[in-house]
This record gives C-alpha cells, structure tokens and sequence, in this order.
C-alpha cells in the first residue's frame, strides 16, 4: 500500500496511475530486496509500461545506496533490533578478524553507532 502510495503521489498530475506495471516492477526485485511479491494476474511489463518519471524515481529509491543507506540508518535509530543485528554480526565474521570481539570493535564508531560499510555487509 505505500509503496503505490508513493507512486500514486509521483504520478500527480496524470489522470489516473495503473498499478499493474508497478507491482511487475516490484516483482522483479522481490527475491534481489527480500520483499513480498504481489500476485497480480495482469501484471505485464509491455501491456502496462512504467511512465519514465516513476521509473527514474524507483532507480533511485531502490538503488544500492539508497539501500544501504536506509538500512544504516534504521540500524542506527534502532527501528532494527541492536541484539539481532549484533548477533548476526558475532555470527558472520568476515575473514581477516581473529575472533567475534575484534570483529564488533570495528563494526561501531567512537560514539557506539553502526558504521556505514558494515550496514552493507550486513546486506
């Protein structure tokens, strides 16, 4: 629902938005996001294209930057849990690290925040 709210207010101005090409759009990334895919019989790319506008705003929105960026920052704001997320991390040592303890001291900055290229990691 907001994923065609956002889009329904990128399309203001138009008459109307199909939501079809915009679910096949959203298809297509699920599996690469780990987001639901939504079951839409109609939805077909070249039956419903994806007006240019909204297509250059989902790039954007879901590009890895912007990925990597949200998840930082919910990680940070602690909208993602701090246990399982440090959990994950003693769990998911990169090489290079002689044990989980050296691992985590990097993971935060001075002031106890993720830091940014862990959050990616992490993805």
């Amino acid at each position: 629902a907001e994923f065609y709210k956002q889009h329904r207010e990128m399309a203001a101005g138009w008459d109307r938005i199909n939501s079809h090409a915009l679910y096949h759009f959203q298809n297509l990334i699920s599996d690469r996001f780990g987001v639901p895919s939504i079951p839409d019989p109609d939805a077909h790319y070249n039956a419903y294209p994806i007006p240019v506008p909204v297509r250059n705003r989902l790039r954007e929105t879901y590009s890895v930057h912007a990925v990597v960026d949200l998840v930082h920052g919910a990680l940070n704001d602690r909208k993602l849990s701090y246990e399982a997320a440090v959990e994950w991390f003693q769990s998911n040592v990169p090489d290079g690290f002689d044990d989980a303890y050296a691992f985590l001291t990097g993971v935060f900055d001075d002031d106890g925040c993720f830091k940014r290229r862990w959050a990616a990691y992490l993805l």
